[in-house]
């Protein structure tokens, strides 16, 4: 889109995705590549919790929102991205500091100018599923925005909350891993992006994509977890003033990593892996390829390697993570322009004692106890932590009951009641069943959405969702 003349015969073309240096006579054709040519970038970010105790979720979107809309490192336009969170944080009677969210230990204030699309309960699957479809008709509240993109574009979406095998949370209700692939499949179909990159940040996240949910080839579609499909995701950073979690462990660290990304500096001789081609520029100069940008898979590995707690995972076209992290989270080829190299990033900052996501609210309220001085207020606490393991031990009893019943034997009940390598293939029983049990007994939460395995151990062990409402009442009644 522009060109520049230097001294002698060098001159050099900037476009979207490359930079193009011809030398006049000797004719060296160097093309510093990103990737394919695209129309534009879009996003979709999801803050799927409510709560204070759930601050880190709200707090890793709006950090992301700050990240893609950056003007100084050359941004999406604001109208490209559409923002799901409940907005109860930033001013919650909780936050000692009032229309103010943070997602690193004495970070900037990452809410202002956020725009909140979707707030509240329209915080919802429906709202997320007609908004990344284009479907204008099945959005119900919020600022009715959804994606009007093409069949050139690139798309961006990133999701923060809890999950469990074959689901992810919103404030009320859940997303199942099926619903989504219809979604995703759908976009494709209609051809509503060129590529489409998905970060996952939930417990089990792993399980929305693998066993070839997100297929290899097809759908132009690469995606990265916080965790494998029977792992817990973990809370990272936190803040002895505002009294939760700042962020997630797997989310932080991406986020910081594209902070430092720097397209500009990255090319260093020592990595230069050039090959040449014939090209049809003038004098049959030849052209020669070199990387100049920190990858997806580059930014995969770095983050693998920092998060302790739980192991990232990658999934769909791998050939879409050779491609620049700028063609997803930047606007143009100005996009990252920090001038320090992602690779060469300072070490992060250590997340203390990161927690599992479903340990977090007993956490911050064992810990807002040991530090608080007023016994009125000690009191109260100590009645939300009574009232926090009173449920905890419910749900336990609950799915061991449950287990105990429909169990065709003591090998059985130890399955159903084993949380890992749970696969969910019946997802009609899984919604029932998690349909039966909060009918009959009580709402899952961050905790007991753990128990979502032994639901999915029974339905794939041939037990119905009939069959585990009537444990379930006969149990909680």
């Amino acid at each position: 889109h522009k060109t520049n003349r230097s001294k002698g015969s060098l001159r050099v073309v900037r476009t979207m995705s490359k930079t193009v240096l011809f030398a006049g006579a000797l004719c060296l054709c160097v093309v510093l590549s990103a990737g394919g040519v695209f129309a534009a970038n879009y996003a979709v970010l999801v803050a799927g919790s409510n709560g204070y105790y759930n601050y880190r979720h709200q707090a890793d979107v709006c950090h992301a929102f700050q990240l893609l809309t950056d003007k100084e490192k050359g941004g999406f336009p604001v109208e490209n991205v559409i923002v799901f969170m409940y907005d109860d944080i930033a001013n919650n009677t909780q936050n000692p500091f009032q229309n103010n969210i943070i997602n690193h230990p004495n970070g900037p204030n990452v809410y202002p100018g956020v725009t909140k699309d979707y707030t509240g309960t329209a915080v919802n699957p429906a709202n997320f599923i007609a908004v990344i479809t284009g479907d204008k008709d099945g959005v119900k509240g919020g600022s009715g925005r959804v994606l009007e993109t093409t069949a050139e574009d690139n798309i961006f979406i990133y999701f923060a909350d809890h999950g469990a095998p074959g689901l992810i949370a919103f404030p009320s209700s859940f997303l199942y891993a099926d619903t989504l692939m219809g979604a995703l499949r759908k976009m494709h179909t209609k051809n509503m992006y060129k590529e489409l990159v998905f970060y996952i940040e939930a417990c089990e996240s792993g399980s929305m994509f693998a066993n070839g949910k997100l297929p290899s080839e097809g759908l132009n579609i690469f995606a990265t977890t916080a965790a494998t499909p029977s792992q817990s995701s973990y809370a990272c950073y936190y803040d002895q003033s505002r009294k939760t979690y700042l962020g997630d462990e797997y989310s932080v660290r991406w986020l910081e990593n594209s902070d430092y990304y720097d397209s500009s500096t990255y090319l260093q001789s020592s990595q230069l892996s050039v090959s040449t081609t014939s090209a049809p520029y003038q004098n049959n100069c030849s052209i020669a390829v070199v990387s100049t940008s920190w990858t997806l898979e580059e930014q995969y590995k770095l983050v693998a390697s920092e998060v302790k707690q739980s192991q990232p995972q990658q999934y769909g076209q791998m050939s879409i993570s050779q491609e620049s992290i700028d063609h997803f989270q930047g606007y143009d080829d100005n996009a990252f322009k920090n001038n320090t190299r992602a690779g060469d990033q300072p070490a992060p900052t250590p997340c203390g004692s990161a927690v599992s996501s479903r340990d977090v609210k007993l956490d911050v309220l064992r810990r807002r106890y040991r530090d608080e001085t007023d016994e009125a207020k000690r009191a109260e606490l100590l009645r939300e932590i009574r009232e926090e393991t009173e449920a905890r031990a419910r749900a336990d009893a609950l799915f061991g009951h449950v287990a105990n019943q429909l169990a065709s034997s003591i090998e059985h009940r130890n399955h159903i009641l084993q949380h890992k390598g749970a696969v969910v293939n019946d997802f009609d029983c899984l919604r029932a069943s998690v349909d039966a049990v909060e009918q009959e007994c009580e709402k899952f939460n961050d905790y007991s959405l753990k128990w979502i395995s032994s639901l999915v151990n029974m339905c794939e062990s041939g037990i119905t969702a009939d069959n585990i409402r009537s444990a379930a009442r006969t149990w909680c009644n």
